[in-house]
């Protein structure tokens, strides 16, 4: 499972300095009760030891330093009046491997296996983190089992090879799968500490409109953390696009290195949606097919649609366009965040859409799927 959390940590782009001062809120009060912790060490020997550091004032701290039996079984009880973040931390100089991972304290008896197969289980936040780890871990099998195939392809032959496209599918869908599992836990635990955390650490993952919406139902013990309070502002102040200002954007560079008028475009058209995506973002790949469906029921009457891509590989943004069939104009300055559209115009969350007049006036922003469609339906049928 190590690899699992690393990927949690890291894969979804989230601020690290943010997730610590963050963590502060997860501690909750409760009358004191008892908490348990047995664990066993795959293959320790007697002497090593085990290192457990806890959440304290932004930052992880050694708290417990466990020697280990000759079975590598370890136990702590103590009083336990919160639910606080933990991690475990062992060196096996046999195998020349750390094996690391996460875990909350909190009443109850909890246990954790160290080892290659690690997991942590006993009490509800750590079985349903476990879960959620489990899931995760799954659909990254099915994943490598793609890429495995993929390279054992290449081998076999002396030409360069490429994913085909009922590779480059099933991998869109199984990113697809990745995220809205991580967004579906998420939304079904925001009031546990679990979910919370979860929340903090993937909040790339949630649009401007989400994160307010998750903050409300978060448990008010949490709600004055500087993160929460960090999000909520930055969500509230996330774009300065708003509905019936006139909107300019500059020309851009197109798929295939020409230059785009943007304006000139808007202009030809009954109706311009200004589609901010990427292929490195699941609710983005999510949102397409919708995007597709709406471009093949409305381009006829009047509807264009140009893509503004935040990718930084060219390769990666013209596969997902020739996956998902996006017919419609693409742009990008590869710059990932650093384009003009986060710079100048506030968009710091995707997929973030924005519906044009034909002189330019922003018709509506934010909007997905059915909502969608109902606008531009309403004003082209």
């Amino acid at each position: 499972m190590n690899q699992l959390v690393r990927n949690i940590l890291f894969n979804m782009k989230t601020n690290i300095k943010l997730f610590f001062f963050g963590l502060i809120g997860l501690m909750t009060s409760c009358t004191k009760h008892t908490c348990t912790i047995e664990g066993v060490v795959d293959n320790a020997k007697a002497g090593d030891t085990l290192i457990i550091s806890r959440i304290a004032e932004s930052n992880f701290l050694p708290t417990d330093t466990i020697l280990l039996d000759k079975d590598g079984k370890f136990m702590l009880k103590e009083s336990c009046d919160s639910v606080t973040i933990a991690t475990y931390f062992y060196y096996s100089q046999e195998e020349d491997v750390i094996y690391s991972d996460l875990f909350f304290i909190e009443e109850g008896n909890i246990k954790i296996k160290v080892g290659l197969d690690g997991s942590t289980t006993g009490t509800l936040n750590n079985d349903l983190y476990q879960g959620l780890k489990e899931s995760l871990y799954r659909i990254s099998e099915q994943m490598d089992s793609v890429y495995r195939s993929i390279a054992n392809t290449a081998n076999d032959s002396d030409e360069p090879t490429t994913p085909n496209e009922q590779d480059e599918a099933r991998l869109a869908e199984l990113d697809i799968e990745y995220n809205r599992t991580i967004n579906n836990f998420v939304r079904t635990n925001i009031a546990l500490p679990v979910g919370y955390y979860t929340f903090i650490l993937c909040s790339n993952m949630f649009d401007s409109e989400e994160i307010i919406e998750l903050c409300g139902q978060i448990d008010p013990a949490y709600r004055e953390s500087r993160i929460v309070k960090y999000l909520l502002e930055e969500a509230e102040n996330s774009s300065t696009i708003s509905e019936g200002e006139t909107l300019y954007l500059p020309p851009m560079t197109s798929i295939d290195g020409a230059t785009i008028d943007i304006m000139e475009i808007v202009a030809a058209n009954r109706l311009t949606l200004i589609d901010c995506w990427a292929s490195w973002c699941g609710p983005c790949m999510e949102e397409m097919p919708n995007v597709v469906a709406l471009y093949e029921t409305y381009h006829k009457k009047g509807l264009e649609i140009i893509g503004i891509s935040f990718d930084e590989d060219a390769e990666n943004w013209k596969a997902a366009i020739e996956n998902f069939g996006a017919k419609w104009i693409h742009v990008s300055e590869l710059k990932a965040w650093e384009n003009i559209m986060t710079q100048e115009y506030g968009v710091t969350s995707i997929p973030f859409t924005i519906l044009l007049g034909p002189d330019g006036s922003v018709i509506a922003t934010r909007l997905r799927g059915d909502e969608l469609e109902v606008i531009v339906k309403g004003i082209l049928d």
